[in-house]
């Protein structure tokens, strides 16, 4: 078994295999018939992800898409690994050192689905619609049970193969689209979704008459305003806490079949990116500081920020996974001109063909893509957080120059930061709690989610940090509170109040900024403007990214004085401003080094 750590490096993390430091930068493909591993390896990567599925189920309850085998390992009694090895073959053939950490699907087989219809949701998903196959609710002990058996047995098997050398860790996942979300996006709701509740009020409401409780209306959570039902609103908690306690649950198995050797980590806490609390994400307090979670995950922001033109954020306040001594490890599924639908990739995995959809595809040249593979690296990059490539459907990245440009990625990232990594001083605070206290038809519901939006294009580079991180706010010279001031918990008033001694450098939104208000207010409070024409810019860890919103003549003026050296021609120079003349979308890099 390949012992594994983490270990503190400038502002992100590294990772450490049987005693050598890596950067954590990796590649994963769906659909291993495309594999470009040999590419990848020969790019110089060191680190793999591949695919663990107990159930062939599909990816989610409302599509029949499948982007797995038609086996998955528990379908029948005797476990069948078959196609899980198939793959770790794929990876050693191309690279026969490779690291590898397995995504392992915790979905139960039909089989356990059809004998337990009280711990399952009825098959529908609220957001997709449809009906569709039950599948487990998270809320279920029996899940719980169940998943740790098959869990641990997966483990073993590992852990008694060949392959056991190869693997550093494990990727715990579950739910829709594997990222711990409620496969009915609608809190789990099952049979026993009564009985549960009435128990979790027995240790939040004292003295109340045991029993299973009423689920509450759904007019309970319409209207504007904030909601007033307390059943209602400890409902919400509750179907967060218990998905919270669901991971939390696989990743100390998890921990225990390793011995805490080796790294463990899940996809969760994405306040950046979903309104709805009755998706289960939205209780990372619950969860950011357990022992048995070495890393958390989102992809890239999925709405709004696909396009070109503007940030390219995270789904989870990266900031804070990494001040709770966590590493936040990107899926960087970025679309390139040779993405295809899945059903083009692989025929007959999507028989609805509900995944043909725009979303799947990239910008329309080489070109345009290289400029957005080169904006998600240095987001991340600047951010101080691991990525990998998600290549989904396979050979997304597959040309010289791109693969090129992914090989000196790899070889940036390995390198060591300045003891200045000129980290943003400007922080975007979310409270995770807002959406649970929240009325949905509320006219700023969704405020947190489209103030993030528009502030990568202030020039402002900001970082993101939960609410409940008090603390870590004290670290910046701005801060500001995506919501208007009388929807504030009372966790942001602390905050806030504490600020007040020194000044009022923070803010609210009473409604949703436009990026000239924006920027016009960070600056008047002191906020660094790296560029104010519209453009993303991404300052830290030692480099310099602007992504052009518009054509023409760029001016960056830098904090201080600096060697500066260009990533994309030009020669390097000393100054404290970068004048450059910029193609609308165009993506480029500087490295500044302290005169």
């Amino acid at each position: 078994m390949a012992e594994t750590k983490l270990i503190k490096q400038n502002s992100g993390f590294r990772i450490v295999a049987d005693g050598e430091s890596l950067y954590p930068y990796a590649y994963m493909t769906y659909f291993e018939e495309n594999n470009r591993y040999a590419e990848f390896f020969k790019a110089g990567c060191r680190l793999y992800s591949v695919g663990a599925f107990f159930s062939s189920l599909p990816i989610n309850a409302g599509t029949g898409f499948t982007p797995w085998g038609k086996k998955g390992i528990f379908d029948e009694e005797e476990p069948d690994y078959s196609l899980f090895e198939n793959e770790l073959d794929r990876i050693l053939a191309a690279d026969p050192d490779a690291l590898i950490f397995p995504r392992v699907f915790i979905s139960m087989p039909r089989r356990w689905i059809d004998a337990h219809p009280l711990d399952c949701t009825d098959g529908r998903d609220v957001v997709r619609g449809g009906g569709g196959q039950p599948r487990e609710s998270h809320l279920s002990p029996e899940y719980r049970k169940e998943g740790e058996r098959l869990l641990r047995e997966f483990i073993a098997y590992v852990r008694s193969s060949k392959y056991d050398k190869h693997i550093i860790g494990y990727h715990i996942t579950g739910g829709n689209t594997q990222e711990w979300m409620f496969f009915d996006m609608n809190g789990g709701v099952c049979p026993r979704s009564e009985e549960l509740f009435g128990k979790y009020l027995d240790g939040v409401l004292p003295g109340r008459k045991p029993g299973p409780e009423p689920l509450p209306p759904e007019s309970a959570f319409e209207g504007e305003g904030e909601i007033t039902d307390i059943k209602a609103k400890l409902y919400l908690d509750f179907i967060n806490e218990e998905m919270a306690k669901t991971i939390s649950h696989f990743c100390r198995v998890a921990k225990e079949c390793v011995d805490s050797k080796q790294l463990v980590g899940v996809f969760y806490g994405y306040v950046q990116e979903q309104t709805s609390p009755f998706f289960g994400s939205m209780a990372m307090e619950k969860l950011i500081d357990d022992g048995n979670v070495d890393f958390f995950s989102s992809p890239d922001s999925y709405f709004h920020t696909r396009p070109l033109g503007v940030d390219w954020g995270e789904m989870t306040c990266g900031e804070s996974v990494k001040y709770h001594g966590k590493l936040y490890f990107l899926e960087n599924d970025i679309r390139t001109f040779l993405s295809r639908y899945p059903s083009q990739s692989r025929p007959g995995c999507d028989p609805e063909r509900r995944y043909d959809s725009p979303v799947w595809l990239g910008p329309p040249t080489e070109e345009a893509s290289l400029w957005a593979i080169r904006k998600a690296f240095f987001r991340q990059l600047t951010h101080g957080n691991g990525l990998w490539w998600f290549d989904m459907w396979g050979g997304w990245y597959s040309t010289g120059r791109i693969m090129d440009e992914i090989a000196l990625f790899g070889r940036i990232g390995a390198l060591d930061g300045p003891e200045e990594p000129l980290t943003p001083q400007t922080a975007l605070v979310f409270d995770e709690t807002y959406s649970r206290r929240i009325k949905k038809n509320d006219p700023l519901f969704r405020i947190q989610k489209l103030t993030k939006e528009v502030m990568g294009n202030t020039g402002v580079p900001f970082d993101a940090v939960y609410s409940f991180d008090e603390k870590l706010c004290e670290k910046y010279e701005v801060l500001v509170f995506p919501f208007p001031e009388k929807y504030a918990s009372d966790e942001i008033k602390k905050i806030a109040e504490s600020r007040r001694v020194n000044g009022e450098n923070f803010f609210f939104c009473d409604g949703i900024p436009t990026a000239d208000s924006l920027r016009e207010k960070l600056v008047s409070l002191g906020a660094r403007c790296w560029c104010d024409s519209g453009e993303v810019v991404y300052a830290g860890n030692g480099w310099l990214c602007v992504h052009a919103a518009s054509e023409g003549e760029k001016t960056v003026r830098l904090p201080d004085k600096f060697h500066v050296v260009p990533l994309y021609g030009s020669d390097s120079f000393d100054g404290d401003r970068i004048k450059v003349k910029m193609q609308k979308h165009e993506t480029l890099a500087w490295r500044l080094e302290r005169l």
